[in-house]
């Protein structure tokens, strides 16, 4: 689940920085 998420996040870098990529990895973890 954490490659989905991974890619997700890189389809919109613009909106999440890479800050916000390990957070969102495990707010989508589920």
């Amino acid at each position: 689940n954490v490659i989905l998420v991974e890619v997700k996040v890189r389809k919109s870098p613009e909106e999440l920085p890479e800050q916000v990529l390990p957070t969102r990895v495990l707010v989508e973890q589920v």
